[in-house]
């Protein structure tokens, strides 16, 4: 039994073990292509039928087949973890008989068997690129196992007398509860709309000896080997295999919103591409990223090595690295002339007590900031207070993740000096680089460097981050539900900050005085924001306009969320091109009249009509849709810019 234990441990690990092999880009291991399946759980049910053939003390192999026995049924309820993983609970019915007559003796039993447990079936699929009709499975699971063993005293075929109750051999009440592995091997036949047939053969290994009445423990002619009993069901199911649709359905009447866009043009929705911005042409799998069949991280249209050795590490372009790549880079480690370093040469130098100052000096686009959080992390109204009382903090919003970062030093000392004031007045940070809007990682340098001024080894400036002076913003708004970046681009400087209140913030930069704040104020009022305010904090708190010396009577003193609710309005889109719009299509859109474009994130997006109700544009849809616009769809604008229906709807509740 500890070889079935040995079994399923290793059959476990070779899923999990599969299911971790995923490269870099997103896609599965063996699936190179792009299809349209759906990888998500789907639900399976099955119903089936079989014989369940005895094998156990009794059984002396005399001509009986092993499929001749006696008839069960199965039901089946699960799910398909992966394309080539299955997880269902199993409920058997059925019995197993048998009727020994031999010289040494004669004896016969008839037992029901009742089992439930929990099966795995894998089906091989990850080795093939193209998934087969037929599937080749091996099935291995725990289940546990009733049975009621009786037999027939008076040779009418009425099994009458319980054997238990019997008690032959001494072993009193047993139990009639037991546990078996199921180990088996069969094929599943695809049919047609989620339909498919099994066809399998599983030898359930019981643990117990008593499914026969027959064990070790007996004397004389009872007496049984010590090996417990077992049997073999082999059937056919009917499984039903329940597609999950990934439908964007609510009250909207099934109209097509903003979602259903594909910015790179893909043939992924965005709402699903885990690589977006795909460069046109470029061929893709199911999860939009961009193929690579060597697996070394590197897509294919920018590997200049194709096929590079398996396990192999490979530089920017794809290229396996060789045996002097390493040495030089080595080198470039350990040298402390600077000979390797083409980023930053550091010189330290001593004043009268010894102590060192440290300079800096680039070679290439590189600035150092400090990074203190990211949209990621919700919070408190103490950090949010800290973070808007720092004069030079700013956002990166880095694929749809927002950091917020402060100071922008051409040196890297003056970054770190930066990370180790913030983490004496509580925030905790880390120094990067930022080299044309990306971030990038500074290295062992930067390590270096702030262990010798944490060590005192260089000299440390006297100042804070957080400042002492009144610092005035204008909060555009709280709302608990975020909102779309771009509605905000005509504001420009920006901070965004998600608290553990639910809210979350927008405000403009800092400013000095509140003359320059309230100038701010009457643009972003002038871009429809019409619950602007004007904030200040001073030492890491909101402090109110009386305490910073200002006159109040002019401006809000709690959070609004208010947006001009005539700037949004609702349009139907017919169309959408990156590049120049086919001819044929230019015609379509001359016949409706009055299409308008509106070029956003470099797509060109033709629309018609401007409402102000969400009825008013579906009406106009239905009557497009009628003309053969069967793909033209809802969406939402505000101040120009181009929103979700869902926003749209959320804003004008407001």
């Amino acid at each position: 039994m500890k070889n079935l234990y040995l079994i399923l441990f290793l059959f476990l690990a070779t899923h999990f073990n599969m299911s971790a092999q995923s490269d870099s880009l997103g896609y599965p291991e063996g699936d190179q292509s792009f299809t349209n399946k759906e990888l998500d759980v789907k639900p399976i049910f099955g119903l089936g039928t079989g014989s369940m053939a005895y094998f156990g003390d009794m059984f002396r192999y005399q001509g009986t087949s092993p499929i001749m026995g006696n008839w069960g049924t199965k039901l089946s309820l699960g799910a398909r973890i992966t394309n080539y993983l299955d997880v269902q609970f199993n409920y058997t019915y059925g019995w197993v008989s048998y009727h020994e007559n031999t010289p040494e003796r004669s004896d016969n039993f008839k037992s029901t068997i009742k089992t439930s447990g929990l099966v795995f079936t894998y089906n091989f699929n990850n080795f093939f690129k193209q998934t087969p009709t037929v599937h080749p499975i091996i099935i291995l699971g725990v289940e546990s196992v009733e049975f009621n063993s009786k037999t027939d005293l008076d040779g009418d075929y009425h099994y009458e007398t319980d054997l238990r109750a019997l008690d032959l051999d001494n072993l009193g009440n047993y139990s009639l509860n037991s546990f078996s592995i199921p180990v088996g091997i069969g094929a599943d036949i695809d049919l047609v709309s989620g339909f498919s047939v099994r066809f399998s053969s599983t030898m359930h290994f019981t643990f117990t000896d008593n499914i026969d009445n027959i064990s070790d423990k007996g004397e004389g002619i009872r007496q049984g080997d010590s090996r417990n009993d077992r049997y073999l069901y082999t059937g056919v199911t009917l499984l039903y295999t329940l597609d999950k649709n990934n439908k964007f359905e609510d009250a909207y009447d099934g109209a097509y919103f903003g979602d259903t866009d594909d910015e790179d043009l893909d043939k992924v929705l965005d709402i699903s591409d885990n690589c977006p911005h795909t460069p046109e042409g470029v061929q893709v799998n199911e999860f939009g990223c961009p193929l690579d069949r060597d697996k070394d991280g590197v897509p294919d249209y920018m590997d200049d090595e194709i096929d590079s050795p398996a396990g192999s590490i490979v530089n920017e372009k794809g290229e396996a690295l060789t045996d002097e790549d390493f040495n030089e880079m080595y080198l470039t480690y350990i040298d402390s002339l600077g000979l390797y370093t083409n980023t930053i040469a550091t010189v330290y130098t001593s004043n009268e007590s010894g102590r060192k100052t440290v300079h800096t000096r680039r070679f290439s686009d590189e600035i150092f900031t400090v990074q203190i959080a990211t949209s990621a992390e919700d919070l408190s109204i103490e950090q949010i207070g800290k973070i808007l009382s720092i004069p030079n903090v700013k956002i990166l919003n880095e694929s749809g993740t927002i950091y917020y970062l402060v100071g922008d030093y051409d040196e890297l000392e003056l970054a770190i000096e930066e990370k180790i004031i913030l983490e004496k007045e509580g925030i905790e940070g880390k120094v990067i680089g930022l080299e044309k809007g990306e971030r990038i990682a500074v290295g062992q340098i930067a390590i270096e460097i702030e262990e010798d001024y944490l060590s005192g080894v260089i000299d440390m400036p006297e100042r804070s981050s957080i400042s002492d002076q009144i610092i005035y913003r204008v909060q555009i708004g709280a709302f608990t539900h975020p909102l779309s970046m771009n509605i905000f681009d005509g504001v420009g400087d920006m901070i965004v900050l998600k608290g553990q209140d639910g809210l979350t913030r927008y405000l403009t930069g800092s400013y000095d005085n509140i003359q320059q704040a309230a100038s701010r104020k009457i643009d972003v009022l002038l871009e429809g924001f019409e619950g602007a305010f004007i904030v200040a904090y001073r030492g890491g708190k909101r402090i109110s306009l009386e305490e910073a010396g200002n006159v109040t009577s002019n401006v809000s003193p709690v959070a609004q969320d208010k947006v001009n609710k005539s700037k949004i309005r609702f349009k139907v889109q017919v169309g959408a091109y990156k590049d120049k719009i086919p001819a044929n299509i230019m015609d379509q859109f001359i016949t409706i009249g009055n299409v308008k474009t509106v070029r956003q994130s470099g797509i060109t997006r033709y629309l018609v009509g401007d409402y102000e109700s969400y009825d008013e544009a579906r009406s106009e849809l239905k009557n497009l849709q009628t003309e053969g616009f069967s793909d033209a769809f809802i969406i939402g604008t505000f101040n120009n810019k181009i929103i979700s229906v869902e926003e749209a709807t959320k804003l004008l509740e407001k």
